[in-house]
Formats: C-alpha cells, sequence, structure tokens
C-alpha cells in the first residue's frame, strides 16, 4: 500500500491528515513561497511556529484546517465563536466579540503569542490592551541629540518643557516649541519687536476660506461642489472637510480622488449612464414583484392608480413575502441575464405590491410550521436561519426523499447527517443556561394561541430539532407544489386549463339605513370564485368567474353544483377541452375530503373530461381568487352605500354584478339546485371511501371510475410517493364477454325494465350479444303469470345489445308442465334479479 503524503507543515507539527476525506479531488499542495506575506504571519501565528526556514509546501487540507484564506468559525479545529482565554482569567465559556488582529498580536506581551483571528471577551481583549500599553511605555523610548545640544540654551525646565525622554514625534513638537520659546526670550533681552507675518496670513486664510464656504453653500451643481472641494486644505481629514463644509464624506472622497489625477478645479466630465432597462425587462420585473405576493382579501384593501391613459383605476392590494435584498436575490437568480441593481429594482416596483409593515399589512394567515421553529431562533443569538439548520439535517434541500423521511428513522436516507450533529452544534453555539421564547400552541379551552416557554438549553435544543425535522418534509411540500404551478402554468396545452377555487367568507348582505335589530338577522350570500387560465394563439389568458347562491354551507355537493354550471362555459372559452387542473387550498370542509374525491373520480363520466386536483401546501395559497372576492365584496358594500339601490336577496346581488362588474363572469346557483344535485349523488357519497392519509396527499388524478391515483408532489406523480386509492367500490361487476357463451340465459336491461333472454350469438369484438327475450318483460310479470319464449322467426323477438347490458347470468326457467309453453321463473331467481337490478341502477345512476 503506497505511503500516504504528508506537506511540510504535517511533518514539523507531527500531523498526519493531509489525505483527509472532506476533499474530493485528493490530496493536492502549494509551495510556502506562493504565499503572501499576511498569509504567511497568519500562519505563523497559527501554527505556533517561530519560522517558516526549511519549509517548503502546505497542503490544501492544512490551508482550511489554518483558514488562511477567509475569516472561518472553526480555525485549527477550535470554534472561535467563544473566547479562548489565553490568560485563564475565567473559568466557564464566554461569548467573544473581539477579534484578535495581527498588529494586537504582535504588540502584546504574552507567551505564547496571541493567535491572530481567534476571538476574546470583553475582560481577555482589555487584559490585552493594557499589557500592550505597558509594552509601548518599556520599549517606544528614543532619544535625540537635538535635545542635547539645546543645553547652550539652557535646560528644557528653563524653557517650560519636561524633561522626560519622548518619541520621535513627541520630540519634534518640543523642538518646535524651544524655538518659539529662544525667539521670545531673545526678542525681550534686545528689546526687538517681532514681525507677525503669521497672524496676517491667518486672517487671508480665514477670509478665503469663508469666501469658499460660501460659495460652496450656494452652488447647486454636484459637479461644481467636487471642483471647489479641491480647493480645501490637504491636511484636514476627510471628517474635518465634511463638518467645515456641511456636505457628506461621499463628495470629500470623490474630490480629493479627482485632486490627486487632475490637481485643483479640474474639468470634470460627466460619468457615462449605465445600461438602461429595456421596456420588456420592466415588465419582467413587475410580473416577477406579483408572483411574489399575494392578494389581499378584505374589502377595504385596494389602491387607486392612474394609467397612462389618465383613468383612474382600483386595484386590490399584495403583500410581498420577503423585504427587498431577498427579493432582489431571488431575481437574480431566476433571471440571471438581467442586470439590474438594488435600487433600480425597488424603484420598479408595483404601487399595489407592498411591504409588511405598512398600514393595514397584519398578516393572520402565518404557517404555523414555520413560525414556531422562527421564534425559537429569534430567542438566541445565531447568525444562521432555520434554512441552513435544515441543510444541515439533510444531504440535499431538493431531495424528496431526504427531506420528507426526516421523521422516520427507519425511512431515513443513510447519506443524511445525523440530528446528532446538529443538536452538538446547537449546543456549542448557545451560550445561554435557560432561554424563554414565544410559540403558538394548540388547546381546547383557548384555541390556537401564543404563549411564553422558558427552558434549559438541552431541552430547547432537543424541542427545535425536532421541529425541523417536521418542517422538512412541509418546507419541501410548499417548495414544490409552488414551483410545480409556476412550470405548469408556463407548459400546459392549448387542449388544457387550469383553474383555481377558493371559497370567500360568506357576504352579509348590506342595507343603508337599516335598524338596529337588523344587524343581527341579516342575510348573507355564499361567493365561490375561479380564476382560469388558458392557451390561445396570443399566449396564456385568465378569465374570472364567481359563483353566488343561496346556499350558505361549504360543502362537497354545493362544489360539484358549481363546477356543474362552470364546465360548460370552459367548453366554449377552450376549444376541444382535454383536461383540467385543479388548484385549491386543503380545507376539509369542501375540497379534501371523500365526498369530494368521490366527484373527482367520476370526473370523466360525468364531463366528459380528465382532471388533476392539487392541493397547495397548509398555509401557503398562493391564490389569486382573493383578489377577486376582495374586489367584488368592495364593489357590492360602495353601492350598498350609496342607498340608490336596496338588495334582499343574493339573486339581487347577481344581477347587478352581471350589469355593473364586467371583468367577472358570475354565475348563481340556488339552494334548490344544490340539494337537488345531493339527491342524485346521495348514493355515490354513501359509497365512497376515506382515502388513508389523506392530509399528506397533494395530488389526486383520476385513474378510472371510482379510482384515484394519489401523490404526496404532484410534480411526482410516478415516484415512490404514489399510490392508487379506490374512493368509490363498485356494488355491481359488469359481465365481460370472456364470461358468455351462445344459449346461456341472462336477465338484461331494456328501456329501463329487466327481462330475461337467449344468447343466440356473441360478437367477441365489438362486445355485441343476440338475444331472443321471453315475453313478458320480468318487471311486468304477475303472480301465476308464467314466461313465453316466442318461435324461432329471423328477426321475431331478438334484438342486438351491449355486453354492458347484461345484468347476469341465469339458469334456464324451467317449463310449467310437459308440452306446456308457459316457463316458470323461481322465486329465489326472481329475488335475485331484482336485487341485483337495483345495484344495476345505481350503478348506472353514477355514470350518468
Amino acid at each position: 500500500m503506497a505511503e500516504a503524503k504528508l506537506c511540510s507543515i504535517a511533518t514539523i507539527l507531527n500531523k498526519s491528515d493531509c489525505n483527509s476525506k472532506r476533499l474530493v479531488g485528493g490530496y493536492s499542495e502549494r509551495n510556502l513561497t506562493e504565499l503572501t506575506k499576511s498569509e504567511k504571519e497568519l500562519l505563523l501565528s497559527r501554527t505556533m511556529l517561530t519560522s517558516l526556514d526549511n519549509l517548503t509546501t502546505i497542503c490544501e487540507h492544512h490551508e482550511r484546517y489554518f483558514s488562511l484564506d477567509k475569516q472561518a468559525s472553526f480555525i485549527g479545529g477550535m470554534n472561535i465563536r467563544s473566547c479562548y482565554n489565553p490568560f485563564n482569567l475565567h473559568s466557564n465559556k464566554r461569548k467573544a466579540s473581539k477579534v484578535i488582529s495581527l498588529s494586537l498580536s504582535r504588540n502584546t506581551l504574552v507567551i505564547p503569542q496571541l493567535i491572530v483571528g481567534y476571538k476574546l471577551c470583553i475582560e481577555c481583549y482589555q487584559h490585552a490592551a493594557s499589557l500592550n500599553v505597558k509594552k509601548q511605555e518599556n520599549d517606544n523610548v528614543v532619544e535625540y541629540p537635538a535635545m542635547e545640544s539645546a543645553s547652550s540654551f539652557g535646560s528644557n525646565v528653563e524653557f517650560g518643557l519636561s524633561e522626560q525622554k519622548v518619541d520621535e514625534n513627541m520630540g519634534n513638537r518640543k523642538l518646535g516649541k524651544i524655538f518659539d520659546s529662544v525667539a521670545t526670550e531673545l526678542s525681550s533681552a534686545l528689546n526687538i519687536t517681532l514681525l507677525n507675518e503669521s497672524g496676517q496670513n491667518s486672517e487671508d486664510y480665514s477670509k478665503l476660506l469663508k469666501e469658499l464656504k460660501t460659495k460652496f453653500n450656494a452652488s447647486t451643481s454636484f459637479t461644481e461642489r467636487k471642483q471647489l472641494l479641491t480647493l480645501a486644505p490637504s491636511s484636514w481629514p476627510r471628517s474635518r472637510v465634511a463638518e467645515e463644509f456641511q456636505c457628506s464624506e461621499y463628495i470629500v472622497r470623490e474630490s480629493r480622488s479627482i485632486y490627486s489625477k487632475f490637481g485643483i478645479l479640474p474639468k470634470v466630465t460627466k460619468k457615462k449612464s449605465g445600461n438602461k432597462i429595456s421596456e420588456e425587462n420592466k415588465l419582467i420585473v413587475a410580473s416577477f414583484y406579483e408572483e411574489s405576493s399575494r392578494f389581499f382579501p378584505g374589502l377595504k384593501d385596494s389602491i387607486t392608480v392612474i394609467n397612462k391613459d389618465g383613468v383612474r383605476r382600483k386595484i386590490q392590494k399584495m403583500l410581498l413575502t420577503e423585504n427587498i435584498s431577498e427579493l432582489h436575490y431571488l431575481f437574480q437568480q431566476q433571471y440571471p441575464n438581467i442586470r439590474i441593481g438594488l435600487s433600480k429594482f425597488f424603484e420598479l416596483r408595483p404601487r399595489w405590491c407592498i411591504f409588511a409593515g405598512a398600514p393595514g399589512t397584519h398578516n393572520v394567515c402565518v404557517c404555523i410550521y414555520h413560525q414556531n421553529p422562527k421564534l425559537m431562533l429569534e430567542a438566541i443569538d445565531l447568525s444562521v436561519g432555520y434554512k441552513d439548520l435544515l441543510a444541515m439535517l439533510v444531504c440535499s434541500l431538493q431531495n424528496e426523499e431526504c427531506m420528507y423521511m426526516q421523521c422516520e428513522s427507519s425511512r431515513r436516507c443513510g447519506n443524511c447527517p445525523s440530528p446528532d450533529i446538529l443538536t452538538e452544534y446547537l449546543l456549542n453555539n448557545i451560550f445561554e443556561e435557560t432561554i424563554t421564547y414565544k410559540e403558538w400552541i394548540s388547546s381546547d379551552e383557548q384555541g390556537v394561541h401564543m404563549v411564553a416557554t422558558t427552558q434549559h438549553i438541552e431541552e430547547y435544543v432537543t424541542k427545535l430539532v425536532g421541529l425541523l425535522q417536521k418542517l422538512a418534509s412541509h418546507h419541501l411540500i410548499a417548495l414544490r407544489q409552488s414551483a410545480y404551478f409556476k412550470e405548469l402554468k408556463q407548459n400546459f396545452s392549448s387542449e388544457e386549463c387550469i383553474v383555481m377555487l377558493d371559497f370567500a367568507e360568506n357576504y352579509s348582505i348590506l342595507i343603508q339605513d337599516e335598524v338596529q335589530s337588523h344587524h343581527w338577522s341579516g342575510k348573507q350570500a355564499t361567493l365561490h370564485p375561479f380564476v382560469v387560465y388558458y392557451k390561445t394563439s396570443e399566449g396564456i389568458k385568465n378569465k374570472c368567474y364567481c359563483v353566488l347562491s343561496d346556499y350558505l354551507k361549504h360543502d362537497a355537493q354545493s362544489v360539484h353544483s358549481f363546477l356543474c354550471a362552470l364546465i360548460p362555459k370552459l367548453k366554449v372559452l377552450v376549444c376541444n377541452l382535454k383536461k383540467i387542473h385543479f388548484f385549491s387550498d386543503g380545507a376539509g370542509a369542501h375540497y379534501k375530503n371523500k365526498y369530494n374525491f368521490a366527484n373527482l373520480s367520476f370526473f370523466q363520466t360525468d364531463f366528459q373530461i380528465s382532471a388533476v386536483w392539487n392541493f397547495w401546501a397548509s398555509c401557503h395559497v398562493k391564490n389569486a381568487c382573493d383578489g377577486i372576492r376582495g374586489t367584488v365584496k368592495r364593489l357590492f358594500r360602495q353601492h350598498a352605500l350609496r342607498g340608490q339601490e336596496i338588495h334582499l336577496e343574493p339573486i339581487d346581488l347577481f344581477n347587478w354584478g352581471v350589469l355593473n362588474i364586467p371583468n367577472v363572469d358570475f354565475l348563481y346557483i340556488s339552494s334548490q339546485e344544490i340539494e337537488n344535485c345531493y339527491a342524485r349523488l346521495e348514493n355515490r357519497f354513501n359509497r365512497s371511501v376515506t382515502v388513508k392519509g389523506t392530509r399528506k396527499f397533494h395530488q389526486y388524478a383520476v385513474l378510472s371510475q371510482g379510482k384515484l391515483k394519489v401523490s404526496i408532489l404532484s410534480d411526482q406523480p410516478n415516484s415512490l410517493l404514489s399510490t392508487t386509492a379506490i374512493i368509490v367500490p363498485p356494488n355491481f361487476v359488469p359481465i365481460s364477454v370472456s364470461d358468455l357463451k351462445s344459449s346461456d340465459c341472462v336477465a338484461v336491461v331494456f328501456q329501463d325494465k329487466w327481462w330475461i333472454a337467449i344468447i343466440s350469438e356473441i360478437e367477441e369484438d365489438t362486445d355485441i350479444v343476440n338475444l331472443r327475450f321471453y315475453m313478458p318483460a320480468g318487471s311486468d310479470l304477475i303472480d301465476g303469470s308464467g314466461l313465453k319464449l316466442p318461435r324461432r322467426r329471423k328477426g321475431a323477438d331478438e334484438m342486438a345489445l351491449s355486453v354492458s347490458e347484461i345484468i347476469c347470468k341465469l339458469p334456464p326457467p324451467p317449463r310449467r308442465n310437459r308440452g306446456s309453453k308457459l316457463y316458470d321463473l323461481p322465486n329465489e331467481t326472481f329475488v335475485k334479479i331484482v336485487d341485483t337490478f337495483k345495484e344495476f341502477k345505481h350503478w348506472r345512476l353514477d355514470i350518468i
């Protein structure tokens, strides 16, 4: 076996970890001569070596280990977030806030020397500073011969100066004072007046500076102001120039930059403007803002804007889900070819897309799965967010197996890091012993409410890791469902459409000048918006619908009734419509239940269209229906408050909306229509079966009548996260051609009655059978009557029917007596046919 390579650093430090498994490309090294001066000094400090002489190479692992290229959280395998206590001033671990610089390491008298890049707490940092001062007092002392030559004029004390030794700068200052003192003594002894040219010069200088300030303050041109500042004294620091001229340090820095290149009062050329944003890219930015926000559902959540034609119109407000920096970063990731700065990106924000914190942006639909971990992290001083902690639990945030199986230890990905690693990381980076945080909890007495919880660090970390493991699957579903909708919206065909639907809160019909008691007995109307996306030759279009009803319950039969009114309109809107993609929230009362799934499994039979029903992740609904219901309710309310017309019933709202809200297509479904629909669906509902694990599935696709394919993620319908579910088990099992042969006696359905017949011929290719009927129909039999089988004549009492009309096979009915032309039907056979005929009718009712 080949001997492992070692660099010079590993050899002298007696280490053998140059070939670390963390190195993807294997062993690599650099020559020490390639290191910069600062990197060499860092290496000396962090290895505690006195010299790099006779050392030639350093490997990639030790470059990372001693963090020569960056300020890392770990240096030399040690966590530098806490104080490394070089002076042994404290026994417990303390939070570090001061980084050891190269100058502090050099100037501090301590053995071993302070390690550059490590951190100190306040107490250790102050102690190091005190050692630094002592070193300056003891070492930085310089004697100057000039001080001794002044003895011919007298000692320092004679001139009012101290006799202590000083450094070079102090010596120069004292020498200047000595010259001034000597000149004063000589002028006094010789009775000579000293010329005060400096006073006159100072007055002229002050006058010139005052006029320069006046000119600067009067100027409104940024270019001219930069030119004037080139006349400011170069000995002044930028802060003093900014203070004297009452300007920003930025313009001072700009003026000194051009002064260093062109001198005073240069001719400043205007900078060329950058690349202009095209109108097309501006529309992309505006569209991105709308995609990254969601509509406010409230009546008053609107804003008035004036378009290019000067027309004022109201637009429903939209709440942005991220701050401006995060949105700009996401835009750059999504559109890398569009170069746009943060300020311009903010400038292009549509007025109706507003940030949280503005008046009226109280957000009450936050996801509890995301919010509780966020609240726990807000209680500690940790530089990472919940997404960074999630990344420490899995191989990839995009891998559904890693993310979804976090809470199932037996099914977790074998390559995912152990949760113990995250636990250890949190314990090493949280310095408080007890932590108090806020969280949302649910109880039977108070419902969902926020409480303050205090826990010891071990309990806190265990709970946080558990919540993050539960959050992993929910976080994946939220991202993937949103991405699937966006991708589908761009790629669906012209024979498909996307339908977004959502119940609004029932609208209370408003009457201006109503009596007080009417407030508690007023009528309401159900509002159910639909937003339809479809394709034309001009691109993707959308159409808005809103169903109004006096049926106030939100249940599966009302949803089916609304769809029965909507589908015919969609067939007109989209030519040759073959498939509908539904998107809704997971409300169990009306969408995500066995009754709605039973209707979905019969969608092809009911409407001759295929369908797929997709659900958003809980509390992550991005639905344009919020904008429709907010707009419709606001317009209804405004009209009612004018008092010009009184609406008493939901049908009145419907009639007014059809005439006055042209952008929304209104439909009206009465409560009687919904009750009639329930009567037709009752048998289907009674036979429906609950899908095990309904809440975890987010796509339900029709396979066949009564059968659905259910998937956890919409974009992975064929993965291991999918299964098949029977929603409506059939009581009646149709007979196939292979079960029949000529001369069999069967019961068939014809003209809504059941008959006894003999099979004379079978056409297997077409599933057609030729039958000879016994007379009369079995449904018309009375006690004591018998069946007759007519003579075989060509075309007499024979008929060709589909196999699907056959109820069941029977034993041939016996003759009443020898030589009789009548046939008797035994009672047990009669009962069997009657029961089977009832099941057959129920089955046929489902497919009508």
